[in-house]
């Protein structure tokens, strides 16, 4: 992920591993991953009504900046780069003071065809580029 700001360069490269979570309306991740992004406390917007997950409330923080990511193989190129895979894409997460890190509907959801088969030998989660 890299923190974009107008007339400006990108911010610093954040590598993270997130889970995609069909419940989560929006992506959310740890605060100081705003902070390793370059977004400072005062580029932080609190939402007054806060969020909600299973049986919890929390506080949470979006910005105006925008966010590039994409997606990575976990296998490197032979460079020992991170190979990307499927499209870049805006993400527009909520800062949490959680560990959270959920790829949601809002925007991950929005970038890939994400589907999921409950399978007799388990569940199977399927992961297209448009």
């Amino acid at each position: 992920m890299q923190a974009d700001r107008p007339a400006a360069p990108p911010g610093p490269f954040v590598e993270v591993l997130a889970m995609v979570d069909s419940g989560a309306f929006r992506t959310c991740l740890p605060k100081q991953i705003a902070y390793d992004l370059g977004i400072g406390d005062d580029e932080l917007i609190e939402d007054p009504d806060g969020g909600t997950g299973v049986g919890s409330a929390f506080r949470f923080w979006t910005t105006t900046i925008s966010i590039r990511a994409g997606i990575g193989l976990f296998a490197p190129a032979p460079d020992g780069s991170t190979q990307p895979w499927g499209p870049g894409f805006a993400l527009d997460p909520a800062f949490t003071e959680t560990d959270a890190f959920l790829l949601g509907r809002a925007d991950f959801f929005r970038a890939f065809k994400v589907s999921f088969a409950e399978e007799a030998d388990g569940s199977v989660f399927y992961l297209d580029r448009d």
